[in-house]
Order: C-alpha cells, then structure tokens, then sequence
C-alpha cells in the first residue's frame, strides 16, 4: 500500500524535481487526490453490505459511502427487484424479516488503492501539476504560447488517457480441461 508521501516522490521525480521548487507538497498532494478521484470515478471498488430487515420494509439508505447499488440479494440468495433512488434502495414489494447483502460500488481511497493502480494515480497527478501550472502561468500573464508547452501539457494528459483506456476491465476466461470441446 503506497502512501501520499510515496506517490509525491514518485510524481516529483516524473516531474524532475527532486526538492519543492515549483510545486510544493500540498500542490502536489492536491494533484494526487485528482488523480485519484478521477481513477475512483472510472474504476470504483466493489464492496459488499449485510443489512437486517424486519418484516414489510420497503425502503433501505444506501451503505456508506455507495456510489451504486449493483444487486440486492436475502440471506437465502434470492435476489431482490429494487430501484435506487436519492440514496435509498426501494423495494417493489415489502420484504420479510432477513438479511439483505447489497452488493455496491465505492470510491477507492489511498488507504484501498491497488498497488497495480498506483502508475496511474502517478501519471494522473504529473498531468495535473502541469495543467495547474500552465493555468497559473496564464493567469500571470506567464509564458507565451509555444508549441513546446503545450506539447508537455499535450503528452502529459495524453499519457494518462492512454493508461485509463489499457487499465480497462477485460473480462478473461479459462476454460476447464474437462469442459474442452474436441
């Protein structure tokens, strides 16, 4: 499990800058948290929630922290027709007294991001520093364009597209020996 400290090192080296020069921590850990909401946002964690119900419950709040409710199931694993609605899952008919396991999507946090995630945060961050400083650098009234500029903004933004696009889901499957078909 990477760190904050741990990624701004890694941001800061991909930025050439080994000490607070241009960028300081909290700038850079600002980039991160970016970076992180927006790989959050494509690629949520998946959690699961057990909830007791009692009899003639209609509605439940979502768990904390539920972006999206993906399938609602009672203890037995029967699944269960809902809808979602500003927060809460509403049943089309009142439930007995059970267990509801909801099956949910999450933001990923620091603290949950996997280690195979975490070029990504780097390369989202790196983007982020640099259009940042770009945006300050307009508003100074800072360099003029330059085809050199933008094409470090350009490649940046571009090389963290082209990651999001590869870390896409794919869906593999092994077949079993004994499932083969001759």
């Amino acid at each position: 499990m990477a760190t904050i400290d741990d990624l701004r090192s890694r941001v800061r080296v991909r930025l050439e800058e080994t000490a607070p020069a241009v960028w300081t921590d909290a700038e850079i850990d600002a980039c991160i948290t970016d970076a992180l909401d927006t790989c959050s946002a494509r690629f949520p964690r998946e959690a699961t929630a057990t909830l007791p119900v009692t009899s003639g419950t209609t509605y439940v709040p979502f768990p904390s922290g539920a972006i999206a409710i993906l399938r609602v199931t009672l203890d037995d694993g029967y699944p269960i027709p809902w809808d979602a609605f500003a927060g809460t899952i509403h049943f089309l008919d009142p439930l007995p007294t059970s267990s509801l396991s909801i099956r949910y999507t999450t933001p990923t946090t620091l603290a949950t991001l996997p280690s195979s995630d975490e070029w990504l945060v780097v390369l989202g961050a790196i983007a982020a520093a640099l259009e940042r400083r770009a945006v300050q650098d307009f508003k100074r009234g800072g360099p003029p364009t330059s085809a050199a500029y933008d094409a470090v903004l350009t490649r940046a933004q571009a090389a963290f597209d082209q990651a999001m696009d590869r870390r896409g889901r794919r869906i593999r499957q092994i077949r079993p020996a004994s499932l083969t078909i001759a």
